[in-house]
Protein backbone atom coordinates (compact mmCIF):
# COMPACT_ATOMS: atom_id res chain seq x y z
CA UNK A 1 0.00 0.00 0.00
CA UNK A 2 1.49 3.67 -1.06
CA UNK A 3 1.57 6.01 2.01
CA UNK A 4 0.12 8.93 1.25
CA UNK A 5 0.67 12.43 3.30
CA UNK A 6 -0.70 15.62 1.97
CA UNK A 7 0.64 18.65 3.31
CA UNK A 8 -0.15 19.38 6.32
CA UNK A 9 -1.67 22.40 7.70
CA UNK A 10 -0.34 25.32 8.98
CA UNK A 11 3.17 24.49 7.66
CA UNK A 12 2.31 24.35 4.16
CA UNK A 13 -0.54 26.51 2.99
CA UNK A 14 -3.43 28.05 4.05
CA UNK A 15 -6.58 25.91 3.45
CA UNK A 16 -7.64 28.19 0.91
CA UNK A 17 -4.23 27.32 -1.07
CA UNK A 18 -4.43 23.81 -0.40
CA UNK A 19 -7.72 23.15 -2.05
CA UNK A 20 -6.47 25.23 -5.25
CA UNK A 21 -3.17 23.46 -5.18
CA UNK A 22 -5.22 19.79 -5.54
CA UNK A 23 -6.88 21.81 -7.88
CA UNK A 24 -4.16 22.74 -9.58
CA UNK A 25 -2.10 19.21 -9.47
CA UNK A 26 -5.59 17.47 -10.77
CA UNK A 27 -5.82 19.86 -13.64
CA UNK A 28 -2.04 19.45 -14.93
CA UNK A 29 -2.13 15.43 -14.59
CA UNK A 30 -1.61 15.22 -17.81
CA UNK A 31 1.53 17.44 -17.93
CA UNK A 32 4.62 15.95 -20.21
CA UNK A 33 6.74 19.50 -20.22
CA UNK A 34 10.18 19.21 -22.33
CA UNK A 35 11.54 22.54 -21.99
CA UNK A 36 12.82 24.56 -25.00
CA UNK A 37 15.48 27.12 -24.73
CA UNK A 38 15.74 29.75 -27.66
CA UNK A 39 18.89 32.67 -27.95
CA UNK A 40 17.33 36.23 -29.19
CA UNK A 41 19.87 35.81 -31.82
CA UNK A 42 17.67 33.24 -33.48
CA UNK A 43 15.27 35.53 -34.05
CA UNK A 44 16.84 38.54 -35.90
CA UNK A 45 13.23 39.78 -37.48
CA UNK A 46 12.52 40.96 -33.75
CA UNK A 47 15.79 41.52 -32.22
CA UNK A 48 15.33 45.30 -30.91
CA UNK A 49 11.64 45.32 -30.52
CA UNK A 50 10.04 45.29 -26.85
CA UNK A 51 10.18 42.44 -24.71
CA UNK A 52 6.86 43.21 -23.29
CA UNK A 53 5.02 43.14 -26.78
CA UNK A 54 5.96 39.65 -27.65
CA UNK A 55 3.75 37.26 -28.02
CA UNK A 56 4.11 33.45 -29.08
CA UNK A 57 0.68 31.83 -30.80
CA UNK A 58 0.05 28.30 -32.71
CA UNK A 59 -1.50 28.68 -36.58
CA UNK A 60 -4.87 30.49 -35.28
CA UNK A 61 -3.36 32.94 -33.30
CA UNK A 62 -4.22 31.29 -30.09
CA UNK A 63 -2.05 32.42 -27.31
CA UNK A 64 0.84 29.72 -26.23
CA UNK A 65 2.73 30.20 -22.50
CA UNK A 66 6.15 31.17 -22.76
CA UNK A 67 8.45 33.81 -21.18
CA UNK A 68 11.39 35.50 -22.23
CA UNK A 69 14.40 36.09 -19.57
CA UNK A 70 16.59 38.73 -20.38
CA UNK A 71 20.61 38.27 -20.09
CA UNK A 72 23.06 41.00 -19.65
CA UNK A 73 26.20 41.23 -21.86
CA UNK A 74 28.16 39.82 -18.43
CA UNK A 75 25.84 36.73 -18.59
CA UNK A 76 23.63 37.55 -15.64
CA UNK A 77 19.81 36.95 -15.66
CA UNK A 78 17.65 39.73 -15.16
CA UNK A 79 15.33 38.83 -12.00
CA UNK A 80 12.95 41.41 -11.10
CA UNK A 81 12.25 40.63 -7.25
CA UNK A 82 14.09 39.90 -4.08
CA UNK A 83 16.65 42.28 -1.85
CA UNK A 84 18.82 42.18 -4.76
CA UNK A 85 16.50 42.17 -7.89
CA UNK A 86 18.49 43.92 -10.91
CA UNK A 87 15.31 44.52 -13.18
CA UNK A 88 16.92 47.16 -13.52
CA UNK A 89 19.93 46.02 -15.48
CA UNK A 90 18.03 45.05 -18.89
CA UNK A 91 16.93 47.29 -21.41
CA UNK A 92 13.47 45.70 -21.82
CA UNK A 93 14.29 45.11 -25.66
CA UNK A 94 15.33 41.45 -26.95
CA UNK A 95 18.67 41.20 -27.68
CA UNK A 96 21.01 37.85 -28.95
CA UNK A 97 21.64 36.76 -25.58
CA UNK A 98 18.02 36.97 -23.84
CA UNK A 99 16.66 33.14 -23.76
CA UNK A 100 13.00 32.09 -24.85
CA UNK A 101 11.26 29.36 -23.25
CA UNK A 102 8.61 27.34 -24.06
CA UNK A 103 7.18 23.51 -23.68
CA UNK A 104 7.05 21.39 -26.69
CA UNK A 105 4.48 19.89 -25.96
CA UNK A 106 2.42 22.81 -25.60
CA UNK A 107 3.08 23.99 -28.94
CA UNK A 108 1.35 21.81 -32.17
CA UNK A 109 2.23 19.73 -34.78
CA UNK A 110 4.29 21.23 -37.48
CA UNK A 111 1.47 20.44 -40.26
CA UNK A 112 -0.71 22.21 -38.43
CA UNK A 113 1.35 25.77 -38.41
CA UNK A 114 2.04 26.69 -42.01
CA UNK A 115 3.34 30.45 -43.10
CA UNK A 116 0.47 30.71 -45.67
CA UNK A 117 -1.98 30.22 -43.18
CA UNK A 118 -0.98 33.33 -40.93
CA UNK A 119 0.52 35.50 -43.19
CA UNK A 120 -2.75 37.29 -43.13
CA UNK A 121 -1.79 38.58 -39.96
CA UNK A 122 1.23 39.94 -40.77
CA UNK A 123 -0.11 43.31 -40.52
CA UNK A 124 0.69 47.11 -39.44
CA UNK A 125 4.32 46.20 -39.59
CA UNK A 126 3.83 43.46 -36.80
CA UNK A 127 6.25 40.25 -37.43
CA UNK A 128 5.83 36.41 -37.05
CA UNK A 129 8.93 33.90 -37.11
CA UNK A 130 8.38 30.41 -37.00
CA UNK A 131 9.99 28.23 -34.26
CA UNK A 132 10.04 24.17 -35.50
CA UNK A 133 11.02 22.02 -32.63
CA UNK A 134 12.47 18.25 -34.27
CA UNK A 135 12.63 15.46 -31.79
CA UNK A 136 13.80 13.09 -34.22
CA UNK A 137 10.19 11.54 -34.31
CA UNK A 138 7.90 14.69 -33.96
CA UNK A 139 8.26 17.62 -35.20
CA UNK A 140 6.47 20.79 -33.57
CA UNK A 141 6.15 25.12 -34.25
CA UNK A 142 4.66 27.78 -33.35
CA UNK A 143 5.05 31.47 -33.93
CA UNK A 144 6.88 34.36 -32.09
CA UNK A 145 5.31 37.45 -32.98
CA UNK A 146 5.21 41.16 -31.67
CA UNK A 147 1.71 41.21 -32.32
CA UNK A 148 -0.24 42.35 -29.16
CA UNK A 149 -3.57 41.61 -30.49
CA UNK A 150 -2.86 38.29 -29.68
CA UNK A 151 -3.69 37.89 -26.18
CA UNK A 152 -0.75 36.90 -23.72
CA UNK A 153 -1.69 33.23 -22.21
CA UNK A 154 -2.95 32.32 -19.17
CA UNK A 155 -1.45 29.50 -18.24
CA UNK A 156 1.02 29.22 -15.85
CA UNK A 157 2.88 26.32 -14.56
CA UNK A 158 5.04 27.77 -11.57
CA UNK A 159 4.17 29.06 -8.14
CA UNK A 160 7.01 29.64 -5.90
CA UNK A 161 6.29 31.50 -2.25
CA UNK A 162 9.42 33.64 -1.73
CA UNK A 163 8.90 33.84 2.05
CA UNK A 164 8.65 30.28 2.70
CA UNK A 165 10.81 29.24 -0.38
CA UNK A 166 7.83 26.75 -1.59
CA UNK A 167 7.76 25.89 -5.05
CA UNK A 168 4.79 24.20 -6.69
CA UNK A 169 4.29 22.73 -10.00
CA UNK A 170 1.94 19.93 -11.28
CA UNK A 171 4.64 17.58 -11.18
CA UNK A 172 6.46 18.67 -7.82
CA UNK A 173 6.67 20.64 -4.72
CA UNK A 174 10.09 21.63 -3.59
CA UNK A 175 10.89 23.86 -0.12
CA UNK A 176 14.46 25.01 -0.18
CA UNK A 177 16.01 25.85 3.49
CA UNK A 178 16.67 28.75 4.06
CA UNK A 179 20.27 30.11 3.53
CA UNK A 180 20.76 27.17 1.02
CA UNK A 181 19.98 26.52 -2.54
CA UNK A 182 19.00 22.61 -1.87
CA UNK A 183 15.51 21.37 -0.96
CA UNK A 184 15.16 20.22 2.68
CA UNK A 185 11.69 18.88 1.72
CA UNK A 186 10.06 17.26 -1.44
CA UNK A 187 7.42 15.22 -2.96
CA UNK A 188 5.52 14.37 -6.23
CA UNK A 189 2.47 14.27 -7.36
CA UNK A 190 0.66 10.83 -6.27
CA UNK A 191 -1.50 10.76 -9.12
CA UNK A 192 -5.24 11.35 -10.05
CA UNK A 193 -6.68 13.27 -7.42
CA UNK A 194 -5.48 11.83 -4.76
CA UNK A 195 -2.76 14.53 -3.78
CA UNK A 196 0.86 14.38 -3.27
CA UNK A 197 3.62 12.03 -1.58
CA UNK A 198 5.91 13.57 0.75
CA UNK A 199 8.71 11.39 -0.58
CA UNK A 200 12.00 13.51 0.67
CA UNK A 201 12.57 14.64 3.72
CA UNK A 202 16.11 16.54 2.52
CA UNK A 203 18.88 16.80 0.20
CA UNK A 204 22.17 15.03 2.38
CA UNK A 205 25.21 15.96 1.05
CA UNK A 206 28.74 14.82 2.71
CA UNK A 207 31.82 16.07 1.68
CA UNK A 208 35.34 14.53 2.77
CA UNK A 209 38.71 15.61 2.20
CA UNK A 210 41.93 14.74 3.01
CA UNK A 211 44.61 16.97 3.63
CA UNK A 212 48.55 17.00 4.78
CA UNK A 213 49.32 13.74 2.43
CA UNK A 214 46.21 11.95 3.60
CA UNK A 215 46.84 12.89 7.78
CA UNK A 216 44.28 15.30 8.06
CA UNK A 217 40.52 14.59 7.36
CA UNK A 218 38.18 17.49 6.87
CA UNK A 219 33.86 17.07 6.75
CA UNK A 220 31.75 19.42 5.32
CA UNK A 221 28.15 18.29 5.34
CA UNK A 222 25.16 20.23 3.83
CA UNK A 223 25.27 22.76 6.54
CA UNK A 224 28.23 24.19 5.34
CA UNK A 225 27.04 24.84 1.93
CA UNK A 226 25.13 28.36 2.46
CA UNK A 227 23.61 30.00 -0.59
CA UNK A 228 21.85 33.32 -0.22
CA UNK A 229 19.25 33.89 -2.99
CA UNK A 230 18.82 36.98 -3.13
CA UNK A 231 16.52 37.70 -6.26
CA UNK A 232 14.81 35.19 -8.57
CA UNK A 233 12.12 36.02 -11.32
CA UNK A 234 8.91 33.41 -11.50
CA UNK A 235 7.79 33.10 -14.88
CA UNK A 236 4.86 30.78 -15.96
CA UNK A 237 7.28 28.15 -17.54
CA UNK A 238 10.79 28.40 -15.18
CA UNK A 239 11.69 29.86 -12.09
CA UNK A 240 15.03 31.36 -12.04
CA UNK A 241 16.77 31.46 -8.66
CA UNK A 242 20.04 33.58 -8.58
CA UNK A 243 22.12 32.37 -5.15
CA UNK A 244 25.54 33.47 -3.72
CA UNK A 245 27.23 30.17 -2.65
CA UNK A 246 30.41 29.72 -0.43
CA UNK A 247 31.70 26.90 1.69
CA UNK A 248 31.84 27.21 5.64
CA UNK A 249 35.00 25.83 6.17
CA UNK A 250 35.18 26.30 10.14
CA UNK A 251 36.45 29.40 12.94
CA UNK A 252 34.02 31.78 10.95
CA UNK A 253 36.52 31.28 7.06
CA UNK A 254 34.40 31.21 4.06
CA UNK A 255 35.50 29.77 1.20
CA UNK A 256 35.00 31.82 -2.86
CA UNK A 257 32.10 33.10 -3.35
CA UNK A 258 30.67 31.73 -6.61
CA UNK A 259 26.88 32.40 -8.29
CA UNK A 260 24.37 29.84 -8.68
CA UNK A 261 21.29 29.94 -10.94
CA UNK A 262 18.88 27.17 -9.65
CA UNK A 263 16.73 26.66 -12.85
CA UNK A 264 13.05 25.00 -11.75
CA UNK A 265 11.06 23.97 -14.83
CA UNK A 266 7.62 22.38 -14.10
CA UNK A 267 8.88 18.44 -14.60
CA UNK A 268 12.76 19.29 -13.89
CA UNK A 269 15.56 21.17 -11.70
CA UNK A 270 19.05 21.80 -12.99
CA UNK A 271 21.50 22.92 -10.27
CA UNK A 272 24.40 24.26 -12.10
CA UNK A 273 27.77 25.00 -9.91
CA UNK A 274 30.76 26.28 -11.36
CA UNK A 275 34.21 25.24 -9.11
CA UNK A 276 37.07 26.88 -9.30
CA UNK A 277 40.37 25.39 -8.55
CA UNK A 278 43.40 27.91 -8.46
CA UNK A 279 45.99 25.66 -8.08
CA UNK A 280 46.37 21.88 -9.01
CA UNK A 281 43.99 20.02 -6.30
CA UNK A 282 46.63 17.36 -5.12
CA UNK A 283 49.20 19.95 -4.28
CA UNK A 284 46.86 20.89 -1.20
CA UNK A 285 44.73 17.39 -0.79
CA UNK A 286 45.61 13.68 -1.32
CA UNK A 287 41.51 12.90 -2.23
CA UNK A 288 38.51 13.46 -1.99
CA UNK A 289 34.86 12.50 -2.86
CA UNK A 290 31.43 14.08 -2.40
CA UNK A 291 28.10 12.69 -2.00
CA UNK A 292 24.76 13.65 -2.70
CA UNK A 293 21.32 11.87 -2.14
CA UNK A 294 17.92 12.51 -1.31
CA UNK A 295 17.21 11.18 2.32
CA UNK A 296 14.03 9.10 1.33
CA UNK A 297 11.23 9.40 3.99
CA UNK A 298 8.53 6.37 4.99
CA UNK A 299 6.60 7.32 1.75
CA UNK A 300 8.81 6.40 -0.54
CA UNK A 301 8.73 2.38 1.29
CA UNK A 302 6.80 1.02 -1.54
CA UNK A 303 9.56 2.62 -4.25
CA UNK A 304 12.26 1.20 -6.05
CA UNK A 305 16.02 2.89 -7.00
CA UNK A 306 17.67 1.73 -10.25
CA UNK A 307 20.74 3.20 -11.93
CA UNK A 308 20.76 3.03 -15.72
CA UNK A 309 24.29 2.70 -17.36
CA UNK A 310 25.84 1.11 -20.13
CA UNK A 311 28.43 -0.24 -17.71
CA UNK A 312 26.57 -0.06 -14.55
CA UNK A 313 23.17 -1.80 -13.36
CA UNK A 314 21.57 -2.01 -10.18
CA UNK A 315 17.79 -2.39 -8.62
CA UNK A 316 16.92 -2.22 -5.18
CA UNK A 317 13.90 -1.93 -3.38
CA UNK A 318 13.56 0.21 -0.25
CA UNK A 319 11.38 -1.89 1.53
CA UNK A 320 13.33 -4.08 3.92
CA UNK A 321 14.55 -4.77 7.78
CA UNK A 322 17.99 -5.86 6.79
CA UNK A 323 20.83 -2.95 7.24
CA UNK A 324 22.48 -2.37 4.27
CA UNK A 325 25.16 -0.20 2.87
CA UNK A 326 26.46 -0.58 -1.05
CA UNK A 327 28.68 1.53 -3.16
CA UNK A 328 28.29 -0.07 -6.68
CA UNK A 329 31.36 1.62 -8.18
CA UNK A 330 31.18 3.32 -12.05
CA UNK A 331 31.03 6.86 -13.18
CA UNK A 332 28.01 8.77 -12.29
CA UNK A 333 29.04 11.20 -14.70
CA UNK A 334 26.27 10.67 -17.58
CA UNK A 335 24.44 7.50 -15.72
CA UNK A 336 21.05 8.27 -14.41
CA UNK A 337 19.11 6.76 -11.79
CA UNK A 338 15.90 6.42 -10.58
CA UNK A 339 13.53 6.23 -8.10
CA UNK A 340 9.49 4.98 -9.09
CA UNK A 341 6.75 3.31 -7.56
CA UNK A 342 5.26 1.78 -11.40
CA UNK A 343 5.09 5.50 -13.03
CA UNK A 344 5.43 7.91 -10.46
CA UNK A 345 9.06 8.98 -8.76
CA UNK A 346 12.20 11.13 -9.81
CA UNK A 347 14.91 10.31 -12.24
CA UNK A 348 18.49 11.89 -11.21
CA UNK A 349 21.49 12.82 -13.58
CA UNK A 350 25.17 14.34 -12.53
CA UNK A 351 26.94 15.15 -15.51
CA UNK A 352 30.60 17.18 -15.26
CA UNK A 353 33.68 17.97 -16.88
CA UNK A 354 35.65 16.98 -13.92
CA UNK A 355 38.48 14.27 -15.10
CA UNK A 356 36.93 11.22 -14.86
CA UNK A 357 37.31 8.57 -11.64
CA UNK A 358 34.95 5.91 -12.26
CA UNK A 359 37.96 3.56 -11.69
CA UNK A 360 38.56 5.68 -8.38
CA UNK A 361 36.07 5.03 -6.34
CA UNK A 362 33.06 7.27 -7.61
CA UNK A 363 29.85 5.43 -8.03
CA UNK A 364 26.30 4.75 -6.76
CA UNK A 365 25.46 5.13 -2.94
CA UNK A 366 22.09 2.62 -1.75
CA UNK A 367 21.80 2.96 2.07
CA UNK A 368 19.27 1.95 5.15
CA UNK A 369 18.71 3.16 7.34
CA UNK A 370 19.84 6.84 6.31
CA UNK A 371 22.54 8.24 7.80
CA UNK A 372 19.94 10.96 8.60
CA UNK A 373 16.37 10.39 10.30
CA UNK A 374 14.95 9.24 7.24
CA UNK A 375 14.70 5.31 5.96
CA UNK A 376 16.82 5.33 2.76
CA UNK A 377 19.49 7.41 1.20
CA UNK A 378 19.91 6.86 -2.54
CA UNK A 379 22.55 8.75 -4.88
CA UNK A 380 25.90 9.19 -5.97
CA UNK A 381 29.39 9.65 -4.96
CA UNK A 382 32.02 11.45 -6.84
CA UNK A 383 35.71 10.92 -6.15
CA UNK A 384 38.15 13.31 -6.77
CA UNK A 385 42.06 12.41 -6.97
CA UNK A 386 43.77 15.14 -9.16
CA UNK A 387 42.45 17.95 -10.73
CA UNK A 388 44.31 20.32 -13.13
CA UNK A 389 43.69 24.21 -12.03
CA UNK A 390 41.13 25.76 -13.73
CA UNK A 391 37.38 25.91 -14.10
CA UNK A 392 34.57 23.06 -14.09
CA UNK A 393 31.21 22.73 -13.81
CA UNK A 394 28.68 19.96 -11.78
CA UNK A 395 25.31 20.16 -13.10
CA UNK A 396 22.35 18.26 -11.05
CA UNK A 397 19.23 17.52 -12.81
CA UNK A 398 16.27 16.06 -11.41
CA UNK A 399 13.36 15.19 -13.37
CA UNK A 400 9.83 14.06 -12.34
CA UNK A 401 7.45 12.06 -13.40
CA UNK A 402 4.23 13.19 -15.60
CA UNK A 403 2.20 10.30 -15.18
CA UNK A 404 2.95 8.41 -18.25
CA UNK A 405 4.93 5.30 -18.66
CA UNK A 406 8.29 6.10 -19.58
CA UNK A 407 8.08 9.41 -18.52
CA UNK A 408 11.29 9.83 -16.31
CA UNK A 409 13.56 8.14 -18.76
CA UNK A 410 12.53 10.23 -21.81
CA UNK A 411 12.93 13.37 -19.91
CA UNK A 412 16.44 12.46 -19.37
CA UNK A 413 16.66 11.48 -22.69
CA UNK A 414 15.97 15.04 -23.45
CA UNK A 415 19.13 16.34 -21.26
CA UNK A 416 21.23 14.01 -23.01
CA UNK A 417 20.08 14.32 -26.29
CA UNK A 418 18.29 17.51 -26.84
CA UNK A 419 15.89 18.26 -29.82
CA UNK A 420 16.59 20.41 -32.65
CA UNK A 421 15.51 23.73 -32.98
CA UNK A 422 15.36 26.12 -36.32
CA UNK A 423 14.32 29.37 -37.34
CA UNK A 424 14.86 31.28 -39.84
CA UNK A 425 18.35 31.62 -39.30
CA UNK A 426 19.08 27.54 -39.16
CA UNK A 427 19.68 25.16 -36.76
CA UNK A 428 20.51 24.78 -33.55
CA UNK A 429 19.98 22.66 -30.52
CA UNK A 430 17.59 23.41 -27.67
CA UNK A 431 19.85 25.19 -25.26
CA UNK A 432 18.25 23.66 -21.80
CA UNK A 433 21.29 22.19 -21.23
CA UNK A 434 23.22 25.91 -21.40
CA UNK A 435 23.51 28.33 -19.01
CA UNK A 436 23.48 32.37 -19.17
CA UNK A 437 26.61 32.67 -17.49
CA UNK A 438 28.34 30.04 -19.37
CA UNK A 439 28.22 31.91 -22.57
CA UNK A 440 30.67 34.81 -21.23
CA UNK A 441 32.57 32.59 -18.83
CA UNK A 442 31.41 34.96 -16.13
CA UNK A 443 31.40 33.99 -12.66
CA UNK A 444 31.20 37.15 -11.26
CA UNK A 445 28.96 37.73 -7.90
CA UNK A 446 26.73 41.17 -7.79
Amino acid sequence: MIIERRFHLPSFPSRGSFLALLFFSSAGSSLSAEPVVVLGEQFPELLGRPVERMRMCDNAGNAIPFQIDEVTADGEYVCDRGEAANGDSGNGLLDLQDEIVVLREDCPPCEETTRAAIAARKQGGRVFQRLMIDTGWQCRAAWLTDDTSIALSTVSYITYDHSRRLLRTPAYFAQFGEKRFHFIRAGIRSGGDTGWIDLTKELRVEIFLSALWGILPIHYTEDNLICFVKRYKAGPVRLIRRGDFHLRLGFGIKGSRAAVNQLCYPQMVRVPVKVHLPVRFKHFFREAWLEMSPVIDRAGLPFVFSIHGSQCTFTAGVAGNAPLDTLLQCSPDGTPFTFLNGTHGFGWLLTTDLPATSENGSGFVFRRPSSRTGNTDCGYRLMIHDVPRGRYDITNWVVFSSGAAGGVGQALQRITNPALVSTTTGHARNRLVEEAAAKTGSSKSR
